[in-house]
């Protein structure tokens, strides 16, 4: 008896061009459902980044103002004597205490405090600094991944503090990182690779 397969090579020789044009169409159908599927992947990514950037964006100002406010001459009640040094005290002990559940929140608020307390320049100040950015440091790496923009800014500006600690080989060592990320994920020019090729310069010299 014939075979299924036999059956089907008979009426294919017999149906070639339609058969052919049928074969066709499946394969357009196909390749316009895989690309759908992915377009659709890639909106919904689009939009779940640009919502956590949001919420992001909405907690640090949330913070601020908390903190700004018992400061700012504006506001009658507001604390005159208070210094910057107090608040940013405060600032990092109301992060390390609320934030807890919200780590690239808390991470991206130490970030901006390490980068403060590294331009008053004492010893202390450093040390205070080092520990607020090696926290959103291993955070973002953890949570975001080695290969992020925003991992590559946190071993940066770390590496900043390092090297005015003196501890160039580590600096180096960041900095080299950050660079080979933001160079991987970041579009040319960035003026964040230009600050860590500086960085790197001058950790070198």
């Amino acid at each position: 008896r014939p075979s299924r397969l036999y059956r089907t090579q008979r009426f294919l020789a017999r149906n070639a061009v339609p058969a052919t044009l049928l074969t066709l169409l499946f394969l357009a159908v196909a390749a316009g459902a895989v690309i759908s599927t992915v377009q659709a992947f890639r909106i919904r990514a689009e939009r779940d980044f640009a919502r956590a950037e949001t919420r992001k964006a909405e907690g640090l100002n949330a913070v601020l103002e908390s903190v700004w406010l018992p400061i700012d001459p504006w506001n009658p009640g507001s604390n005159r004597e208070a210094r910057v040094i107090d608040v940013l005290k405060d600032v990092g002990n109301r992060v390390e205490r609320e934030l807890a559940d919200s780590p690239l929140l808390a991470a991206a608020v130490r970030n901006s405090l390490g980068n403060t307390w590294r331009s008053f320049g004492t010893a202390e100040d450093f040390a205070e600094s080092e520990r607020h950015l090696r926290y959103a440091l291993e955070t973002r790496r953890k949570l975001l991944g080695e290969q992020h923009a925003d991992t590559a800014r946190s071993a940066n500006d770390l590496a900043k503090t390092l090297y005015w600690k003196g501890d160039f080989a580590t600096a180096e060592v960041l900095l080299r990182e950050a660079v080979d990320t933001l160079r991987y994920v970041a579009p040319t020019p960035d003026p964040d690779l230009g600050e860590s090729l500086n960085n790197l310069g001058l950790t070198l010299k």
